[in-house]
């Protein structure tokens, strides 16, 4: 394998550790007694930092799962309580996803208490770096953006 080939992998073997690392499994409640799945919490995520509407189609496309997995985690966040559906204007077969009232609190103080807890894991980078690293980083995910199917409009 070529130098490239191989600084690839090695940057790929670090992004699945710190995957791993970063949501153990112990760190699946956001509070109380409610505990969700690592694809309910990337739901979550996803509806909480999009910039337009979240349908469940476009979820399942942007999490690379199929229409129905991402059906069967969003029923479980609207039975907790943290997610709302509703039909889109555009189409009566679409569902758009949104945030119960509350969730969106509840959902900053988990990702602070996230950030809080990785926060050590950059003290190595001074802060001219770690801007380097988040451009880099969200360079290489827009260039993957391009393998991926265009959201559908539900």
């Amino acid at each position: 394998m070529e130098v490239r080939g191989r600084d690839i992998e090695a940057v790929l073997q670090v992004l699945v550790d710190l995957t791993r690392r970063l949501v153990p499994p112990t760190d699946l409640q956001l509070s109380g007694d409610d505990s969700f799945t690592r694809t309910q919490l990337e739901i979550l995520s996803l509806i909480t930092h999009a910039s337009e509407p979240v349908t469940v189609t476009a979820a399942a496309q942007a999490l690379q799962l199929t229409a129905g997995a991402v059906t069967q985690a969003v029923d479980g966040l609207v039975v907790s309580g943290m997610v709302r559906r509703h039909r889109a204007p555009h189409d009566g077969r679409a569902r758009i996803l949104e945030l119960a009232p509350g969730a969106e609190q509840m959902i900053a103080v988990y990702e602070s208490a996230i950030v809080t807890r990785v926060g050590p894991w950059f003290a190595a980078l001074d802060d001219t770096e770690l801007a380097a690293l988040a451009r880099l980083l969200g360079k290489i995910r827009t260039a993957g953006d391009v393998d991926r199917p265009a959201p559908s409009s539900d």
